[in-house]
């Protein structure tokens, strides 16, 4: 068994064919149609994803406002200079 670590660990096609696996798997439980092997197993991607793009948002935050702090304090520089 692989494990999804990244999205480069695995060909277009692959990739194409966990989402189509995805999908017939969310419009099947939506028919109340429920895969027996699915018993039992713990979905972690959804997890590992949202964690993963959290991070990403704050360190986007943090990035904006270190920039934000930066040009304040240059205006304020500057105000001072004139």
């Amino acid at each position: 068994m692989r494990h999804f670590l990244t999205l480069k660990d695995y060909t277009k096609e692959e990739i194409l064919e966990i989402v189509d696996l995805g999908l017939s798997i969310k419009e099947n439980l939506k028919k109340g149609i429920y895969n027996k092997e699915l018993e039992n197993k713990t979905f972690r991607i959804y997890r590992i994803v949202r964690r993963k793009m959290l991070f990403k948002l704050v360190n986007q935050i943090l990035l904006t406002l270190s920039l934000i702090l930066l040009l304040v304090f240059q205006i304020s520089e500057y105000i001072k200079s004139l």
